[in-house]
């Protein structure tokens, strides 16, 4: 039997679309690499597609449609799946006994019984598996109707700081995608679609990961993502200043269930700079809180933000120092190459582990 990996994407739920894809042409091709330069096989790396802005019982259910298409295609493997932030709650829903239902105005398991035939990993990438506190921010509670001056006011400032940026199109065609995509849905009914924000929120997001129907033959994998605060003289802009803002500043709400213990130290690191920041209930990178990301097995912490890790980094030519791609946020977390390609490492270890392989150090050089 055959082996394959299912990447799933988050908050904006599009696989490719029109030239443009969620995760970069070389995160496919590079895991793929990497995966059957260890395994001596053919092993292939699709992306798949779900609900933009869509609830996650709604998001489950094209999701499990997608799969269902891409298994009989190609011949039935055993499904490696590897999310990117909500894409990587999607992916660990499916590692459950139960489905997900929509309940009022949020998600909770259903009594139906889930079984994905052949699953054999999760593997998550900077994702809100206890909710993140940019779900309960201002902006965020703007689009779940609940508008406010200061909502208004950041909304505003975020997207002429968005507008000051470079390369501006580069940021406007990677959102664009999922909104304007041919899957039939009017762009306005997508944006002002608040049920994915609410299911978000660390109050709903950890009653789900919490919940006592996980499979255990399905190994998780979650690996770490944090970038440094904003303000520190490094590259960086306005547009992920505003972000971190909003995700760290009702981190300490005592209200709020903490997420577990963060297990500093026990995996290896990622990172270009001379000293990683330090994990804390504010630390995040720019879109999930850090804390928040861990569930499962905690295989390593990278230093970067929320849309490095999918290949959307500043990258230059090394030549003459012209900026080649500007990335979609750009923290001062100076992930560039090299940490990228150990990310994959990273991502290929966990899922050869999954099959009996484990990672070896002469097969994944972790940095």
């Amino acid at each position: 039997m055959g082996q394959a990996v299912a990447l799933i994407p988050g908050f904006l739920g599009f696989g490719h679309r029109q030239g443009t894809t969620y995760f970069a042409d070389r995160f496919l091709a590079g895991l793929r690499a990497r995966l059957e330069a260890v395994i001596g096989a053919p092993f292939p790396v699709v992306p798949v597609t779900t609900l933009p802005l869509g609830n996650l019982a709604v998001r489950q259910e094209l999701l499990l449609s997608e799969l269902k298409q891409l298994d009989a295609q190609l011949g039935g493997p055993r499904w490696h799946l590897v999310g990117h932030s909500t894409g990587g709650l999607d992916a660990a829903m499916l590692a459950r006994t139960r489905r997900l239902r929509r309940e009022r105005a949020r998600t909770a398991f259903s009594s139906e019984p889930l079984e994905v035939p052949r699953l054999a990993s999760v593997t998550t990438l900077a994702t809100p598996h206890h909710g993140t506190c940019l779900a309960r921010s201002a902006p965020a509670l703007l689009l779940q109707r609940q508008p406010s001056w200061r909502g208004l006011r950041e909304v505003a400032e975020a997207a002429a700081a968005a507008l000051r940026r470079d390369r501006l199109e580069e940021r406007l065609r990677f959102a664009s995608a999922a909104l304007l995509g041919g899957d039939g849905r009017h762009f306005y009914a997508n944006l002002m679609n608040s049920d994915l924000i609410a299911d978000l929120d660390p109050l709903v997001t950890i009653q789900l990961t919490g919940a006592d129907n996980r499979r255990p033959d399905v190994p998780l994998f979650s690996i770490v993502t944090i970038a440094p605060p904003p303000g520190g003289g490094r590259d960086e802009d306005e547009l992920y200043a505003a972000l971190w803002r909003w995700t760290q500043e009702q981190a300490d709400d005592p209200t709020l269930p903490a997420p577990p213990r963060f297990p500093a130290g026990t995996a290896p690191l990622i990172s270009a700079l001379p000293e990683a920041p330090r994990v804390d209930a504010h630390a995040s990178d720019g879109v999930v809180n850090s804390a928040r990301q861990v569930d499962g097995t905690f295989l390593g912490l990278v230093v970067g933000d929320h849309a490095d890790v999918l290949g959307g980094y500043r990258r230059a030519d090394p030549l003459d120092g012209r900026v080649i791609d500007p990335g979609l946020l750009t923290s001062g977390a100076c992930f560039g190459d090299d940490q990228f390609f150990a990310l994959l490492d990273l991502v290929a270890s966990g899922i050869t582990r999954s099959l009996g392989r484990g990672p070896r150090q002469d097969d994944f050089p972790v940095r």
